[in-house]
């Protein structure tokens, strides 16, 4: 017999000893005691170990296991859970309901988990607050299997404890708004109990309508249960279709709303035929009934909300909502109904045909259809026309220079209003045109895109701007005080320039904004004058501009000269500069033509 074969018989010789002293070891509950006591190590590798033989150990393990439940160690209690967990016998399900009681916090976690896994109806309830991500993929679909079947008081626990949620995440966030720190995180979503929510079916239609109506009625808080009632599973659309026929408006109301989508079902299909047909109902239920049909995908559909909006006799809000019921429809007829729509005589109509446009993927409908609504006469058929088409501004540009050349301010000032968020460059000579415009509310506008195009065309622009005498102050002012991203040494020009001004309010805006929101140093004015403090010259005479304590000698100095004319003071004083300030006075009664400004 050659070596090898030796060797690979004798191998197996040895694996199959090692598996009968295995065997004998776990039937005889040695290796079973044993790894408990391994259970308290401070390694982490011999805790796995002793684990995975426990776990070998399968029901011949459990009573050694649950004797370790009553461990003085929480780290020995801890594991002994997780072992029960991996073994999944739902026979112990009662002992570990005794650990959810558990001194320490880590042990009552891992008894929670363990009885999601084996699916424990009780601990839904108590692991609503837990709920933070830390469960995997497998407990959660264990928890949604446990939440359809769940009572009521496990859904009002979940709700109460989404509301929570909600209020600690609007507090975090008005916490980092204002103060710039909201905490140490953000409080946990709400993805994980919507997901449970959702999997309850008609089990939360009673819970989740009562909250909602509510709310309706204005007797709770800002939470929306409606996108809950939405998310709901099919079956829950019996239960909703029931609630149509109550006698409560407002019940109706919600019903019909959450059914938004729902118009494959035939049965849902038709009972939001019938609401929208009943004309005894208000006309704000049937609308609500006939937006719902939206994204039903079916021709019945189409057909029913197409006769409502084809029909001019029909209620505004009917032949409005008739709009949203195609929406989302892929039929080249229900589009080209939309696009007619978009030139309606009632302006509701026009409203929803320009929305819809601003719903679809960014210039995936004809700048020529919505170019003309930025003229029409509804302002919030020219805002929502505006927001479509800076999608497409390339296709936009002639109707928006034909606005810009307009002799009516108002149609300029659409122009400045609709090309004011855009970035894309085809509208840059538009804006500069407008910028430049004799209208202050036009060129204030305008302005507020200069962000948008930092070109050395519009750098040019800015320049005219500021040079021009009668230009309106406002648009000045805000040019003087809105060059935040701009590169210092392009704009420099333009703040010399607006320093050079008549007005000096301005002149004083454009220093300030020269010294501190760039925190940059003006250059002194001859070599004999130090840098400090900061000169520079302005239609005002030379300005002094005082930012910490050594500025106040030097400026003295020069002040007796009569080198200065104007002294603008920092915002910020310590008491040491305030006595310096009276001081500055003094001196400025003593000189006549001597000016002192606190900015």
């Amino acid at each position: 017999m050659s070596m090898n074969r030796k060797q690979r018989v004798v191998g197996i010789c040895a694996g199959v000893m090692f598996s009968t002293v295995y065997v004998v070891m776990l039937a005889s509950g040695w290796l079973v005691g044993s790894s408990i006591a391994r259970l308290s190590s401070d390694d982490p590798k011999v805790r796995g170990e002793a684990r995975m033989a426990l776990t070998a150990g399968g029901k011949s393990s459990l009573p050694t296991l649950l004797r370790g439940l009553r461990n003085r160690e929480p780290n020995v209690r801890r594991e002994c859970i997780k072992v029960l967990k991996a073994i999944g016998d739902a026979s112990v399900i009662p002992e570990l309901r005794v650990c959810l009681k558990d001194p320490d916090p880590k042990v009552r976690t891992a008894a929670k988990h363990a009885l999601v896994s084996l699916h424990d109806p009780k601990v839904l309830p108590l692991v609503v607050q837990d709920l933070d991500g830390s469960y995997g993929w497998r407990q959660m679909n264990a928890l949604a299997d446990l939440a359809q079947a769940a009572s009521p008081e496990t859904l009002t626990a979940l709700l109460d404890e989404r509301t929570r949620r909600e209020q600690a995440t609007r507090a975090y966030w008005q916490r980092y708004h204002t103060t710039g720190a909201g905490g140490e995180k953000p409080p946990p979503g709400t993805f994980e109990i919507d997901q449970l929510i959702a999997r309850m079916g008609s089990n939360a239609v009673d819970e989740l309508m009562d909250r909602e109506v509510a709310n309706w009625k204005g007797k709770r808080g800002e939470t929306n249960y409606l996108d809950l009632l939405r998310n709901l599973a099919e079956s829950a659309n019996a239960k909703l279709v029931e609630l149509l026929n109550t006698k409560d408006e407002t019940e109706r109301m919600v019903a019909a709303l959450a059914l938004y989508g729902e118009g494959d079902d035939s049965q849902v299909r038709s009972a939001l035929f019938r609401v929208v047909r009943d004309e005894s109902n208000p006309r704000r239920l049937r609308a609500a009934a006939l937006s719902s049909l939206d994204h039903s995908n079916n021709d019945d559909a189409e057909a029913f909300a197409l006769s409502y909006l084809n029909n001019p006799k029909a209620p505004s809000e009917l032949r409005a909502a008739a709009v949203d019921a195609i929406r989302h429809s892929n039929s080249e007829k229900s589009r080209q109904t939309v696009l007619a729509a978009s030139k309606d005589a009632d302006p509701a109509v026009r409203r929803r045909a320009a929305d819809v446009f601003l719903s679809q993927p960014p210039g995936s409908v004809p700048a020529s259809a919505v170019a003309p609504l930025l003229e029409d006469d509804d302002e919030i058929v020219r805002n929502l026309a505006a927001a479509v088409v800076r999608d497409s501004a390339r296709e936009a540009v002639p109707h928006f220079e034909t606005l810009a050349r307009s002799k009516d301010p108002k149609k300029r000032l659409r122009a400045a209003q609709t090309v004011k968020d855009m970035d894309d460059p085809s509208v840059e000579a538009i804006c500069e045109r407008l910028i430049l415009d004799p209208n202050e509310e036009v060129s204030s506008t305008a302005l507020l895109a200069n962000d948008k195009h930092k070109t050395p065309k519009m750098l040019k622009t800015l320049l005219t701007l500021a040079r021009t005498r009668g230009a309106p102050e406002s648009t000045k002012s805000l040019l003087a005080n809105g060059l935040y991203d701009w590169d210092l040494d392009k704009v420099r020009p333009v703040l010399l320039a607006l320093m050079d001004d008549e007005d000096p309010d301005l002149v004083v805006q454009a220093v300030s904004s020269y010294t501190r929101r760039f925190n940059a140093e003006l250059k002194p004015i001859g070599s004999k004058i130090p840098p400090t403090p900061h000169l520079v010259k302005s239609s005002l005479g030379t300005l002094a501009i005082l930012s910490k304590r050594e500025d106040y000698q030097d400026v003295r100095k020069f002040v007796r000269k009569g080198s200065i004319s104007v002294i603008l003071v920092s915002v910020s004083l310590s008491d040491y500069e305030c006595r310096n300030l009276v001081q500055l006075r003094e001196l400025n009664r003593k000189r006549k033509d001597l000016v002192l400004i606190q900015a």
